[in-house]
Formats: structure tokens, sequence, C-alpha cells
């Protein structure tokens, strides 16, 4: 299969039924489910494989796999709730074999030109826990800005409350942005991980 698109270490390209067993995977991993997933953690089953493709179909703007070499490494969807807003939502994971190896930079970089370069978009938006401090300060670095805070706002496994934290650019921020990124190497250990399910 041809690729999507592929960045200096990453391969994206369109979902296939045989991934089935690698999402699997990587949505019933508890470490994983932990960083990106709102609701109850529970088994993905082939039932809501089933009835997550046509609304996967309808509501993404763009769904892909991530791998290296043909091995499954994680996911990234753009949704697009309103076309006139152009706005989309992002979501990423990866698996935890390829956590703190800097993949998620690499992804959220080519996200974003791919997001504001050829798709047009004029925002980005994207939610994540507040206790997932080092990949607020990546997002902050690569020119995204708290918009919201809900305080306790979502309960953690043990039932310890923390705040969700919703965070946005604009076209033009991530233009200006862009022009003054340099390395992101020093951000090669974080778990970048987005509350937005795969599937």
């Amino acid at each position: 299969m041809i690729p999507f698109a592929t960045t200096k270490h990453l391969t994206l390209r369109a979902v296939r039924d045989s991934d089935k067993d690698a999402v699997f995977s990587l949505m019933n991993d508890q470490r994983v489910a932990f960083g990106n997933n709102e609701g109850w953690h529970v088994p993905v089953s082939d039932m809501m494989w089933e009835a997550a493709k046509p609304q996967l179909l309808q509501s993404q703007l763009l769904l892909a796999v991530v791998e290296i070499k043909r091995e499954f490494v994680g996911g990234l969807n753009l949704h697009l709730a309103q076309p006139k807003d152009r706005d989309t939502d992002l979501g990423i994971s990866l698996a935890f074999a390829w956590w703190g190896k800097g993949l998620g930079t690499e992804l959220l970089q080519w996200a974003l030109e791919h997001n504001f370069t050829q798709l047009n978009m004029h925002r980005m938006s994207l939610g994540v826990f507040g206790d997932n401090e080092r990949a607020i300060e990546l997002y902050k670095y690569l020119g995204f800005v708290e918009e919201g805070r809900v305080r306790e706002g979502r309960c953690r496994e043990g039932g310890a409350w923390v705040d969700f934290v919703r965070m946005g650019m604009l076209d033009r921020e991530w233009q200006a942005r862009k022009d003054q990124l340099g390395s992101t190497a020093q951000f090669d250990d974080v778990v970048v991980s987005t509350v937005s399910s795969f599937i």
C-alpha cells in the first residue's frame, strides 16, 4: 500500500481491517488508555470495531495508522465537527513500546503542518489531562495555548481528580511559531497523548 505521508521516522497510511488486532492491543493497554480515555476503560471488542467504522469514516477528516518499517506504532486522527469553523480536534495514541523516543513530537509537527498547510484549517484543538505536565509543556513549546481548564473535571482510576485542559492553536500562531522552532530533542522522553480515542 502506498503511504499517505512520511516523516523522518514514520509512515502514515489508511486504516484497514487487518489493523484490528494492533488497534485492540493499543486501546486495551491500560497505560495508553490512562492518557487518552475520558470514559470508563473497557475492553475493546470486535463489536465495537464494527460499530466504530462507519462513524469514523463520517466524522474524521484524517484517520491514519502510524508505522515504522511496517510495524504498528499507533494512530492519529483529526476530527472536524463543523466544517465551517475549520477547527480540527487532534487525537494521538502511541503504543507503549514507542513512548519516550520523540515520535509523538515528530507526529505532532507533521499533523500541524498538514492541518494548516494542506487542509487549510484555521485552528487545531486538543484535550489533555492536567497531570500530563510534560505533554502540556510540549504542546506549549510547539505553540498551543491553554484555552480552558475544567478543575477536577476528570476522575482517574482510584478516585483521584484531575483537571481537564483544552488547548488550541490558530493558523497565524502556528506560522509564527514554525518560523522560530529549533530542535525538539529535549522532548524525546515525553509521553504524548491527547484525550481522544483512536477508535
